[in-house]
């Protein structure tokens, strides 16, 4: 995606927010679901205006990310503005589907109890999973820097060892993408979340194991 069309869809994205919100507050009952535990289960109530929380948290969030990218572009890394950029357009994307979901079963009158239910559930935990592919793509291209991609102590030790661990780092992202779209498409909506954060914690144990081998293995060679 070129940059200039990133920062458009960026926007784009954060408008789109505030006009879902507004669509479904003129639509849902004064009470609605406010939170839901793993399983997908109501663990709080709260009013319909709360729905303004969804489109402030994409403001939020995606004004400082693109800040950051240009950030990055004013200083010479024309290569992180871009992945960024990126980054933040697949991530707005994720939170408008998500949030897309939640306020389409709080609006549901058919289902009292306010619960996902199965399928919505089990499809916020692909989409979570699905989102990894693409990160995983784009993280390969960063370069070094303090704020975003595989950081460790070891990682940050020189050029070397950033590139090499963002790209380990970059298939560990994918595959677990992968695995965890087809594990959560495959168990119950309740286990899913369950299976999806083992996911995540295996691959971040992984990619740290990785990037301190990787230095170790640059440490050996002498490599000036």
């Amino acid at each position: 995606m070129k940059l200039k069309k990133s920062y458009t869809w960026i926007l784009i994205l954060i408008l789109l927010g505030f006009v879902l919100s507004g669509i479904f507050i003129s639509i849902a009952p004064d009470r609605i679901p406010a939170h839901y535990n793993i399983r997908g289960e109501v663990d709080r109530w709260g009013s319909k205006l709360e729905f303004i929380i969804f489109p402030v948290a994409n403001l939020v969030f995606g004004g400082f990310m693109a800040w950051l990218a240009r950030y990055e572009g004013k200083h010479g890394r024309d290569m992180n503005e871009r992945v960024v950029a990126s980054m933040t357009v697949m991530i707005l994307i994720l939170f408008n589907a998500q949030w897309t979901i939640f306020m389409c079963k709080a609006v549901d009158l058919s289902n009292p109890g306010g619960n996902l239910g199965e399928l919505p559930a089990k499809l916020i935990t692909v989409l979570l999973c699905a989102t990894f592919i693409p990160l995983g793509n784009i993280m390969p291209k960063a370069e070094r820097n303090s704020l975003f991609g595989l950081r460790t102590k070891w990682s940050m030790a020189n050029d070397r060892c950033w590139q090499q661990s963002q790209r380990f780092a970059g298939y560990a992202f994918v595959i677990t993408g992968i695995l965890g779209v087809v594990v959560c498409s495959l168990l119950p909506a309740q286990w899913g979340g369950y299976a999806m954060l083992a996911l995540l914690l295996a691959m971040t144990l992984l990619c740290t194991c990785a990037s301190y081998r990787i230095y170790r293995k640059d440490q050996e060679t002498g490599k000036p």
